[in-house]
């Protein structure tokens, strides 16, 4: 599932990144995630994965905790929530960070991309696993080279967070 303010942004990721639009798994919704009403769609299925990437002209878009809320209830237990944040704006990464564990698992894990200067936290409803991380190196063999490319330099930028976060 993707939400989105824009519909615009479909074209642009099968434009560029070769998003498949009809692809039967992806399901696309266009509504404003920061509006403290808004709803995850009735037909919505839990979730393996959800992207989080909000800004604006200002920086950081906040959310309401009710859309939190309503994101965790959708996510599967096992499933992933992959934040991207500013990471020169750590005032409000630690608000966000601290918003978050209300909602996931504290321990989050934390990667850090320097030539771009943010940070991608990855989020869970349920703690992680040494297997969790095996599985994903087990899946990764299977997919495109050019994923495993992104991937394995991915990894090495990635961390637990720190417990004192």
């Amino acid at each position: 599932h993707t939400h989105d303010c824009r519909p615009v942004l479909a074209e642009l990721a099968r434009d560029h990144f070769g998003l498949d639009l009809d692809h039967p798994r992806l399901q696309l919704h266009f509504a404003d995630l920061t509006a403290a009403d808004w709803q995850m769609p009735e037909e919505t299925a839990s979730a393996d994965l959800m992207l989080l990437d909000l800004f604006d002209e200002q920086g950081m878009t906040p959310l309401p905790d009710t859309t939190l809320e309503r994101m965790s209830e959708h996510l599967a237990q096992d499933g992933l929530l992959c934040v991207n944040v500013w990471r020169n704006a750590m005032r409000d990464t630690t608000r966000l960070h601290k918003q978050l564990i209300q909602h996931f698992h504290r321990h989050a894990l934390v990667m850090h991309v320097p030539h771009r200067m943010n940070t991608v936290m990855f989020y869970r409803r349920a703690p992680w696993r040494r297997e969790d991380l095996q599985a994903a190196q087990t899946r990764l063999k299977h997919m495109h080279p050019d994923i495993r490319h992104a991937v394995a330099e991915a990894w090495t930028w990635m961390a637990p967070l720190p417990p004192s976060a």
